[in-house]
């Protein structure tokens, strides 16, 4: 991408780097990898390897990296989806035996036919070398569409449906009902991958249609994909706001190696991207909680990180122990609350330390459903990690809304008419509805 002769593949051009790249944001610099240190350690007899931390909080560089490893870690699962399916079609091809060498014998028939590329590994087997020659060639060939370009490699045969040409073309990732025939672009059942390969596609469609009138019946996937999910079972907004005192929110602008997340990947994406499109980036959290016993709500803010500084305090000071929180002045003199007095706020009693304010509460709402402010019912509380850990205890936790807000302020004032397309831009490249 950086190679100024270099032919750019247009999958590359429809990427968020290389916006980045265009637009001067980055460039090979960013992406140099710290030189790793061996060291000998004297006292435990072992060698210590240690990577210097200069520029390590380089966010094009952590969040390359860390899309990187999503992507590694699907090409691994297709790795073993290839021999797992066949394996299994031993399995049912033996029928009535279980015992591993029938399992074996059938596995390395169907490959005689054909149809695998490889014999079943074994260890113990003079032809060892050879089998995982064969293996590494037709798994790559299976999912890039073409073969290695290794010495010693070209005698390996492979099927020609694995490698993509102006025949056998790479799948297609979303449905185009304008074309008459694509026949030859989806599959049609799940087990037609193990035949005819990935062909560079991480998502091949299974596109069913009605015979008589080519109306789509049925769209499937043939295997689950992960993109920048590091957990089964999981999504982004499951995992936002999953600690009662947003600790994968808090300095989610320090992008080092060791407190890197799925959630901070998360927010490094939305940051880059809104590089990209022109605008400046802020996430908030909040918490909105209800008192039963006293009717009151609180909105709970963390001004843990970015949104300290645009705090402005009237009165007292700010919090310096884990029992002293800021309040809003509308709530305080509707309730006749004064500077030291003791205040119960969900699972703990606090001190208020001081009258505060800032611009996104200035107008004193605490419960963001209902736009009518109500000073002796509603209650601003600013707080950090500490005060968040002792408010939203484990017995009320369910019992709070969460949010988690991503503020855009668009930068190029000059030509607001180009707002609107830069933030279809963003929304484009967010995949997501959470922004």
């Amino acid at each position: 991408m950086f190679f100024e002769n270099e032919s750019i593949p247009n999958y590359i051009k429809n990427t968020l780097f290389y916006e980045l790249k265009n637009k001067g944001f980055i460039t090979e610099e960013n992406f140099k990898m710290n030189i790793a240190k061996v060291e000998y350690d004297n006292e435990n007899k072992n060698q210590v390897i240690s990577i210097s931390d200069n520029g390590d909080n380089d966010i094009y560089n952590r969040y390359l990296y860390f899309s990187l490893e999503a992507y590694l870690r699907q090409i691994i699962r297709a790795t073993t989806e290839y021999p797992a399916y066949w394996v299994n079609q031993a399995i049912i091809t033996s029928k009535d035996s279980k015992e591993r060498k029938d399992i074996i014998k059938y596995f390395n028939d169907l490959n005689e036919n054909n149809k695998i590329g490889f014999n079943f590994i074994d260890r113990n087997s003079s032809e060892l070398q050879s089998d995982l020659k064969n293996f590494g060639v037709t798994i790559f060939t299976w999912i890039f569409g073409f073969k290695p370009e290794i010495q010693g490699y070209d005698s390996v045969e492979i099927k020609k449906e694995f490698i993509v040409t102006e025949q056998n073309t790479p799948w297609r990732n979303s449905v185009d009902i304008s074309l008459k025939d694509d026949s030859y672009q989806y599959l049609k059942s799940k087990k037609e991958v193990y035949d005819k390969g990935m062909r560079g596609s991480l998502t091949q469609l299974i596109v069913n249609k009605n015979n008589k009138n080519n109306n789509i019946i049925n769209v499937d996937k043939t295997f689950n994909t992960n993109y920048l999910r590091h957990f089964e079972n999981s999504s982004i907004d499951k995992d936002l706001g999953r600690w009662s005192n947003f600790d994968d929110l808090d300095y989610y602008d320090k992008h080092s190696y060791e407190n890197i997340s799925r959630i901070k990947g998360y927010f490094m994406k939305n940051e880059l991207l809104a590089k990209v499109t022109n605008f400046d980036y802020k996430a908030r959290a909040e918490v909105e909680y209800t008192d039963n016993v006293s009717e009151i709500t609180y909105r709970i803010v963390d001004i843990e990180n970015q949104w300290k500084n645009s705090i402005t305090l009237y009165e007292g000071n700010l919090p310096r122990t884990s029992n002293e929180i800021l309040i809003n002045t509308q709530f305080t003199r509707a309730n006749k609350y004064k500077i030291g007095k003791n205040i119960k706020i969900g699972g703990n009693n606090f001190v208020i330390s001081g009258f505060a304010s800032e611009p996104l509460t200035y107008y004193p709402i605490a419960n963001t459903t209902n736009p009518l402010p109500n000073s002796k019912k509603n209650a601003i509380i600013y707080a950090n990690k500490n005060n968040l850990d002792k408010i939203i205890t484990i017995d009320l936790d369910k019992s709070t809304t969460k949010i988690v807000y991503s503020f855009l302020t668009y930068k190029n004032k000059d030509n607001p008419e180009d707002m609107q397309n830069d933030i279809d831009k963003f929304r484009a490249y967010s995949f997501t509805n959470l922004v």
